[in-house]
């Protein structure tokens, strides 16, 4: 049986998680000394709502390696194959903690993982098309090498509505936000080879 996995860094629509096998390793969520596990304790709707109760910018925390191999235990059984996918090594350090975790399981699970380069949306699509090529009856190997090239090829380009969080975030000034605010301007992003950049 092949299990994808993935962290709290993709955003899939809602159901996608159980239509394509997609289990998540959630973060913890930070909101000054009170932590929240991600998908069990708060959701993005209550995030956003903390934002603007609290006015603070959240942090998030790794899991321990630890906590990573008793997920896997607790998803897969012995023999199982898993394909794990996660957000960019230069985004988070999640991938590298994975990968620290995989080490200890080598003998009971063939794990793969995958430094998608990306976030968010990008993940999530990796994700349901791994699934989609493993339903069409693709070896794990070619499941890879094709997520691998994909990773090469990833571009998330995306703007912001507000600059509020980023100056809650110290990124940009109290003048910036504002006159964006009164102008009308958003900033185009982009996510490219695992960096975030403002291109306009």
């Amino acid at each position: 049986m092949l299990r994808i996995v993935t962290d709290g860094g993709a955003d899939m629509p809602n159901g996608w998680e159980k239509a394509f096998g997609i289990d998540l390793i959630p973060l913890y969520v930070r909101f000054g000394e009170k932590s929240y596990l991600q998908g069990v304790d708060i959701n993005n709707r209550s995030f956003y709502e903390l934002v603007q109760q609290t006015r603070i910018i959240p942090k998030t925390s790794l899991p321990s390696p630890a906590q990573v191999v008793e997920f896997y235990k607790k998803i897969a059984q012995k023999g199982d194959e898993i394909l794990s996918i996660h957000i960019g090594s230069k985004l988070s350090g999640t991938f590298s903690v994975v990968q620290m975790a995989t080490q200890e399981l080598k003998t009971d699970f063939k794990i793969m993982t995958i430094d998608s380069g990306a976030g968010s949306a990008a993940l999530g699509f990796m994700c349901r098309d791994a699934r989609l090529m493993h339903q069409a009856g693709v070896s794990l190997v070619k499941i890879y090498s094709r997520l691998a090239e994909f990773h090469k090829k990833v571009v998330v380009v995306f703007t912001l509505d507000t600059l509020e969080y980023a100056y809650l975030n110290g990124r940009v000034s109290a003048l910036q936000t504002a006159l964006s605010s009164m102008l009308r301007i958003k900033p185009i992003i982009v996510l490219k080879d695992g960096l975030l950049s403002m291109v306009e």
